[in-house]
């Protein structure tokens, strides 16, 4: 998310009841589809009769199902040292879903598949309890249910309850923009349309491609008003005043030791904490003006980093979260065979940026379709499902593309110097039920420079390199229908 803060408010219901609300804490979560990311505030609300609100700076951990296909163990996650493998949901928007992971790309809010849009803003609650979702945009225009198109694209898509009857189980209302939303900072906030009951609900918030989640509660009366959270869309990435300037968002670095720097013009900040994946103490700093903090890390791969801003006896007054991948020395990662260490999306994206890997950008058949493994790998990096193709035996369709698949091809470049040209990926027709309409497998053609049909031992030592590095299945010349080219797939 560009930019969060939480304001507090004191809203009059009515001439008895005052309602307010108390920042209470930021819950970092890990990162991924399937992994564990981004921060969770809690807006919690105090019981005091005066009004008081305070800050507490309390902080708790917790998963966050938002980046791409990420694996039980990755360092996005609860284990920065552990492995394991990642699901390939493919279920479309609207499916019923328990986590993103079945949600093929999108995100499951309120036990619904959501597809990906530039912002979506969703109240989810889970008593009979009508409540209602109001949004203010940088305009000024309110949506809610009486106000459902906005003139700047936001479109009021869903309402929990209808005349105050709600369902049993989950009720959620949302908005949200398919095209891309005005700049500037939107007010949220949640209103008991009835009364009857004070009601818990959260905030589930998708902003640019990053997801926030808010906890919130919200008093009995009828047009009972909870506290506001404001997020920003567009504009510098960081909260507040405080960003972390010795790294940017979704860039890679070589060597586990890094020093985290930060740049605030907040004077009322005088010590400074950084945390790795939402639990990992990286220290402190009170060395200003910038902070700075050494830490060498024990596990290579994706790291959400987290600098939080602490003054005024100790309460956390700003923060800035960013995504990083720490490799070693020579840029390497952990053998994939054990469990990718890094997001679909961040691998799809270095892989572009990387001269030696070419990605073929029509079908080896001639056809020009959209599934070439540029394409693929392009909607990948942009968090999208990679197209399969319509012709032959191909299912059509779209899939995710497995992150050790492509860890492994990061590797054989960056780690063991082998220039190739990838020709298929998801798309193209293979045989029927073949891996790559799944996304665990590729196909070479040229290796170094050389055609793989015109150079089998070539072939053979870049086949057993994919093996080294876990692939569960490698064909190339010599193998039925594998004469022009090395084929690499992981299941």
């Amino acid at each position: 998310m560009k930019k969060v803060e939480l304001k507090m408010q004191l809203k009059k219901v009515d001439i008895k009841t005052l309602v307010f609300f108390v920042v209470v804490a930021f819950l970092t979560q890990g990162s991924s589809d399937n992994g564990c990311g981004d921060g969770t505030p809690i807006l919690d609300s105090n019981g005091a009769a005066n009004g008081a609100s305070h800050l507490n700076g309390v902080h708790q951990a917790g998963a966050d199902p938002n980046a791409p296909n990420q694996v039980a163990g990755d360092p996005n996650g609860a284990d920065p040292n552990g492995n394991g493998s990642g699901d390939n949901g493919t279920a479309n928007a609207g499916d019923e879903c328990s986590s993103d992971n079945q949600c093929g790309g999108g995100q499951c809010v309120g036990g619904s598949c959501e597809a990906t849009v530039p912002l979506r803003i969703s109240l989810v609650w889970e008593v009979q309890q009508d409540i209602d979702l109001h949004v203010i945009t940088p305009s000024g225009e309110e949506l809610y249910y009486r106000n459902r198109e906005g003139a700047y694209g936001g479109r009021f898509s869903q309402d929990g309850c209808l005349q105050t009857r709600c369902d049993e189980g989950t009720n959620t209302e949302m908005v949200k923009w398919n095209s891309t939303p005005n700049e500037g900072t939107y007010e949220i906030y949640a209103v008991n349309y009835g009364g009857g009951q004070a009601v818990n609900f959260q905030l589930d918030i998708l902003n640019e491609g990053q997801r926030e989640r808010f906890q919130g509660s919200v008093g009995a009366s009828a047009g009972a008003r909870s506290g506001t959270v404001a997020i920003t869309v567009g504009g510098s990435t960081g909260t507040g005043e405080l960003q972390i300037s010795s790294h940017r968002h979704e860039t890679w670095h070589a060597g586990t030791n890094q020093t985290f720097t930060v740049d605030t013009e907040n004077d009322d900040i005088d010590r400074v904490q950084y945390v790795a994946d939402g639990q990992y103490d990286l220290g402190s700093s009170t060395r200003s003006p910038n902070f700075s903090n050494a830490y060498n890390f024990n596990s290579l791969g994706e790291h959400k980093i987290e600098a939080k801003g602490y003054g005024n006896g100790d309460f956390e007054l700003d923060n800035h979260e960013i995504t990083i991948v720490v490799t070693d020395n020579d840029g390497g990662l952990p053998n994939p065979g054990q469990g990718a260490v890094v997001s679909e999306k961040l691998l799809a994206k270095k892989i572009l940026e990387m001269g030696g890997i070419s990605l073929y950008n029509i079908q080896v058949s001639g056809r020009n379709d959209g599934a070439d493994s540029r394409s693929n790998m392009t909607a990948s990096s942009n968090g999208s499902l990679a197209a399969n193709s319509s012709y032959g035996n191909a299912p059509g369709g779209r899939t995710r593309l497995n992150p050790k698949m492509l860890q492994a091809m990061y590797l054989l470049n960056q780690v063991h110097g082998y220039t190739f040209r990838v020709t298929s990926i998801a798309g193209g027709s293979h045989s029927a039920g073949s891996q790559h309409y799944y996304g665990h497998a590729f196909d070479v053609d040229t290796i170094n420079g050389r055609s793989v049909s015109g150079n089998p031992t070539l072939a053979r030592q870049f086949e057993a390199q994919c093996a080294a590095l876990g692939a569960s299945l490698v064909l190339g010349p010599g193998d039925a229908g594998h004469s022009t080219h090395v084929h690499c797939q992981w299941n």
